[in-house]
């Protein structure tokens, strides 16, 4: 009886094993024939921005450095006062930098640089959503003093609304395409290996992201508030997938 049942037990594992050995086999044919497709898909969108940000800088400049301090926190409390008066309750406004840096000329006669004074910047980035009203904070602020405006920037914060639906549509034609390919190559989509996904956003008009609004030293006589315009936004969506296939003339045969 004991013999019996070791012989049973033996039947049986020898059984699993054979059971095993032809599913890995059969698993390797099937592996073996098995390849990747990869495929891509992009939608996008014009979406007009929703928040703008800008810097603006008081630089002063005196002999003496108490001097140039003060002059300087004297209109930066000015200016900053001022802007927050035009903000929103969602708008912000905060201290980017601050910089003193001593003023030196050449003594031809002496024949070496001669410091000469001391130049003070204190510079502020504004984030707004009255982009209507960006042209007459910056004409405010050069007004009390600040004079020098750049880095313009508009920007859609709120991308989520269009995020899910391009990433959807860029996926769908992403796998209309490799759908489509398989097809013409006769093999069979039967699984994704791998996912990317991107989402950008570019400025297409009438300014670069990045660029400067205005490089120049601004006087504070400016006349009358600069015009800004906010033009559009490009929402760009990728979706890039690596299918799996299977060659559907070796599985025949």
């Amino acid at each position: 009886m004991l013999k019996h049942k070791k012989l049973i037990i033996i039947m049986v594992f020898m059984a699993i094993v054979a059971l095993f050995n032809t599913t890995a086999k059969a698993e390797d044919t099937r592996a073996a024939n098995m390849f990747i497709l990869s495929s891509s898909g992009t939608a996008s969108i014009n979406a007009e921005p929703d928040t703008v940000t800008f810097s603006l800088a008081v630089q002063t400049e005196n002999k003496l450095l108490s001097q140039a301090m003060q002059e300087n926190n004297d209109k930066a409390t000015k200016v900053v006062s001022e802007i927050k008066k035009a903000l929103g309750k969602d708008d912000s406004i905060k201290t980017t930098g601050f910089n003193v840096s001593p003023i030196y000329v050449y003594d031809t006669g002496q024949r070496k640089s001669i410091l000469s004074g001391y130049r003070v910047t204190n510079m502020v980035n504004i984030r707004t959503k009255k982009i209507a009203d960006a042209g007459k904070i910056i004409d405010k602020a050069i007004s009390c003093g600040a004079n020098r405006a750049e880095n313009l920037d508009f920007i859609v914060e709120n991308k989520d609304k269009y995020a899910n639906d391009l990433l959807k549509q860029a996926a769908e034609k992403a796998r209309q395409k490799a759908f489509a390919t398989a097809q013409a190559l006769g093999v069979n989509i039967i699984g994704i290996k791998t996912v990317s996904t991107s989402f950008s956003d570019e400025i297409i008009s009438p300014y670069a992201r990045g660029v400067a609004f205005s490089a120049m030293e601004m006087k504070s006589d400016s006349a009358g508030a600069p015009p800004i315009e906010a033009g559009e936004i490009k929402l760009n969506a990728v979706i890039s997938v690596d299918f799996l296939i299977e060659n559907v003339d070796k599985n025949k045969k």
